[in-house]
């Protein structure tokens, strides 16, 4: 559970959302929609399309769905580029060190 003041102010910060934003917001819930609370409602409105109601899956299909990404995608390295940034850098001599430092008469002493 959040306080009243955060919730307050998500729902005021998603109301001054123009509607036109690239904004994809999602949310999940155990709760049938009708047992929601009312803030909630305002938010995903099923006159609008916004509410879908799915089927729990099952193991297997939990399976099947993240097999590609966790299974396969995860575990490899991701491509080496043949064209690297290091190979674009311009090669520059080494540069000579520093002279020695002549010491003062006080050090010399």
């Amino acid at each position: 559970a959040v306080s009243e003041t955060v919730r307050a102010t998500f729902l005021t910060l998603l109301q001054d959302i123009p509607s036109f934003s690239p904004i994809f917001l999602l949310s999940t819930s155990e709760t049938m929609y009708s047992e929601l609370p009312e803030e909630v409602k305002c938010i995903f409105k099923i006159q609008y399309e916004e509410v879908f109601y799915i089927q729990r899956p099952s193991k297997e299909d939990r399976r099947k769905f993240f097999q590609e990404l966790v299974l396969n995608q995860a575990s490899m390295p991701p491509p080496r580029r043949k064209h690297t940034a290091v190979s674009d850098m311009e090669v520059l001599p080494l540069a000579l060190p520093p002279p020695n430092r002549q010491l003062s008469e006080t050090e010399k002493q």
